[in-house]
């Protein structure tokens, strides 16, 4: 366990010190729901101190004496027993996340596994699919469980059978790479396949190349968390389901507001449930997918050159008016709009990695002109290029992009 403590700070600490208790800080999940921890946090005046790793119940104790918070927010794959963690009179503890196979604590924010699964198996049941399987995180965890349960019953209502791969090993690689083989292997082709998580995707890619299939014409997967380092790394792309982690921790820090306030009694139990579901090559429609993953990767090699929509066009082998509606019908928003979300993609990865002047990100982004790029970036921010870098955030449509033919929120990334 560690935590991390500012310099220079007097004791006794201000009265409204929360306690923060997570399992890590380097997953993208962690970051999200500190992230909405500390946003809580500076508007309630609160001051925030974090511990991550596991933590004994006495270490739990000896903190809550040494820094007597107001409260604390405790993850819930901490809490390995239902003695942790021990009862403080006076300070009140919200579970953020679920607790598998542990009774949650009376106040609980938990993630809507079911929501997750169910969308999963609606988005793969409308692919052409002889076959339907789910791929276990190594050890079958209790999350993996829940989500591979869900995502089994939603197929069984649609009268659908699922093939489960839950052998994997966290210390026998060589032996999950032989197993995830031979579980595809075994597949009715084409198959749909949910991931437990975003992790599972580079062994499930080695393992279908090593038996030649090809994605998405033989596996159809979608996965879970939307990880970008993984997902937009892979090719093809993976598409991703992402949980809102962020409001989770909202909902958090609002349920310790409440109690540290003094409200009393039994409060409902919350759940957040998806941020974004991120459509990508890896569940694009079969029967034109070769040529919509050739244009989403001829987009990403080209976005900061001056291209338009009949250069891409172009490369689909289509006419304009059948390449648009199938590019549209594949990945829910238009060719012109996937140009726009790869140049704005390479702006605000150049804006966090440097100091570079406007009309150099111009330049490098495929932009005509730096005034065009600073309306451009206000139009689709909200803001100016200044003031999101003081607060970088991504528009609210940026991962939630509404399709064509649904009401529901998607995203294709490259």
């Amino acid at each position: 366990m560690w935590y991390t403590e500012p310099e220079n700070m007097p004791r006794p600490f201000q009265h409204k010190t929360i306690l923060v208790f997570t399992n890590s800080v380097l997953s993208n999940s962690d970051r999200a729901k500190l992230e909405g921890i500390y946003d809580s946090a500076t508007r309630h005046g609160w001051h925030i101190q974090v511990f991550a790793g596991a933590v004994s119940a006495k270490d739990y104790l000896r903190l809550l004496r040494e820094w007597q918070p107001a409260g604390c927010i405790v993850d819930g794959r901490l809490r390995k027993t239902g003695a942790f963690p021990p009862r403080v009179s006076g300070v009140p503890v919200v579970q953020l996340g679920n607790s598998y196979g542990v009774p949650p604590l009376r106040d609980n924010i938990g993630l809507d596994s079911r929501a997750i699964a169910r969308e999963a198996a609606d988005i793969l049941t409308k692919r052409t699919s002889a076959g339907f399987a789910y791929v276990s995180a190594p050890g079958h965890p209790p999350w993996s469980q829940a989500r591979c349960g869900f995502f089994c019953e939603r197929l069984r209502a649609a009268g659908l059978a699922c093939d489960t791969l839950t052998t994997l090993s966290a210390q026998n690689v060589s032996g999950n790479m032989k197993s995830c083989i031979s579980f595809l292997r075994r597949l009715r082709k084409p198959a749909s396949v949910m991931l437990a998580c975003d992790d599972l995707a580079p062994l499930v890619y080695a393992a279908a190349r090593n038996l030649r299939l090809k994605i998405p014409e033989d596996l159809n997967i979608i996965s879970v968390d939307n990880n970008p380092s993984i997902c937009q790394n892979l090719r093809p792309t993976l598409s991703s389901i992402e949980p809102d982690f962020r409001n989770g921790a909202f909902k958090a820090c609002e349920r310790l507001d409440a109690r540290t306030n003094g409200r009393k009694g039994r409060l409902p139990r919350l759940k957040y449930g998806i941020a974004a579901i991120a459509l990508r090559q890896s569940s694009a429609s079969t029967g034109q997918a070769h040529c919509i993953k050739a244009a989403q990767d001829w987009i990403l090699r080209h976005a900061n050159e001056p291209i338009r929509v009949p250069d891409v066009v172009s490369v689909m082998g289509y006419g304009r008016r059948r390449a648009e509606q199938l590019f549209a019908d594949a990945t829910g928003r238009t060719i012109a709009e996937a140009i726009e979300d790869a140049r704005f993609a390479n702006v605000t990865a150049a804006l966090r990695g440097n100091s570079l002047r406007i009309s150099a990100i111009a330049a490098l982004c495929g932009f005509s002109s730096p005034s065009y790029l600073a309306t451009a970036f206000r139009r689709r921010y909200g803001k100016s290029i200044s003031e999101w870098k003081r607060d970088p955030a991504e528009p609210p449509g940026y991962f939630a992009r509404k399709s064509r033919k649904t009401a529901r929120s998607v995203t294709t990334s490259g």
